[in-house]
């Protein structure tokens, strides 16, 4: 179990027992300790706590499709799963994002950021004729 080996002091290293085994006389001598520095705090604390945001409420009633009522082509569906996945409707809507992505990523201001959400809203509304469903 030895790990290093001196072959001038014939001084080798062994693991557990704390301290080191001379191989000529067979006795382990203890090792030295390093002394430890403690370190005090600052005088005065610079760090400030961060406020955590309450978590966004859940709503408890959610506007579904009616169950008699399917969504058009034109419309845009939300939700989990392979039949919002792949709704024609959907397949404007994120070719008309896919073309806003570089002007909103570039958008410097909040409000510029809003108009383009705005437009794409309207392109689906208006000129699609579509709504915006949640399955």
């Amino acid at each position: 179990d030895v790990h290093a080996a001196s072959a001038s002091t014939g001084i080798a290293a062994k693991t557990g027992g704390g301290g080191v085994t001379n191989t000529k006389s067979n006795k382990t001598v203890p090792l030295k300790k390093r002394a430890t520095v403690k370190h005090s705090p600052p005088a005065t604390s610079t760090k400030q706590t961060r406020v955590k945001k309450p978590r966004r409420a859940i709503p408890v009633n959610k506007d579904y499709i009616p169950e008699d009522e399917q969504p058009s082509s034109a419309d845009v569906v939300g939700g989990r799963g392979g039949r919002s996945n792949h709704h024609p409707g959907n397949r404007p809507y994120w070719i008309k994002i896919l073309e806003s992505r570089y002007h909103y990523r570039t958008c410097q201001s909040d409000s510029g950021k809003t108009m383009i959400a705005q437009e794409i809203m309207n392109y689906v509304k208006n000129d699609c004729g579509g709504r915006f469903l949640n399955l």
